[in-house]
């Protein structure tokens, strides 16, 4: 018979790299959502646990082209060390589902409404601000005591950093969005 190296479970990765790494088997973080070992027909009864594609775990193709750690233990999307990371642009990670998932294709309706939100929001903010004193001239004469703004208050806003944490709430709403 052959003599083939250690083969991970469903829920565990080894590096193939190197014949020294491949005897350590570690459960990868994100278990068999994206680990998928190299056994196939997995049961509690020995009998079923097949290797799948035994030619890879031979010796002398460990670190073959045709048998890399990715193609053969992890998901498709999933690469690298314990299938952590994802091919960039084509997958990603959800957190909230806890799994791995293809990239949308296009923008979805949410994005757009986003995008076109915050240029509404840009618009009217820039227009504010470009006339301010108009603005303020106006709304002094027609509301007369009522309409009294502390002076400086918009510079105070601005000097001490609060829109900054306003931009950095919009940047954080429009990447979870």
């Amino acid at each position: 018979g052959m003599t083939l190296l250690p083969v991970p479970l469903v829920g565990f990765w080894s590096n193939r790299s190197d014949l020294a790494l491949v005897h350590h088997i570690h459960a990868c973080p994100r278990s068999e959502k994206v680990c998928i070992g190299g056994l196939t027909n997995v049961s509690d009864a020995a009998i079923d646990k097949q290797v799948a594609a035994k030619e890879c775990w031979l010796p002398e193709s460990l670190t073959s082209d045709v048998c890399s750690s990715d193609g053969i233990l992890c998901v498709p999307g999933a690469i690298g060390p314990l299938c952590g990371a994802v091919v960039k642009g084509e997958y990603y990670w959800s957190s909230l589902a806890k799994d791995l998932e293809a990239c949308p294709k296009e923008a979805s309706g949410n994005q757009w409404l986003t995008v076109v939100v915050l240029f509404v929001a840009s618009v009217v903010a820039v227009a504010l601000y470009a006339h301010q004193d108009t603005i303020h001239n106006s709304l002094g004469q027609n509301l007369g005591k009522f309409y009294k703004t502390p002076a400086n208050t918009v510079r105070f806003a601005t000097a001490n950093g609060r829109s900054k944490v306003l931009w950095t709430n919009i940047q954080i709403l429009v990447s979870i969005s």
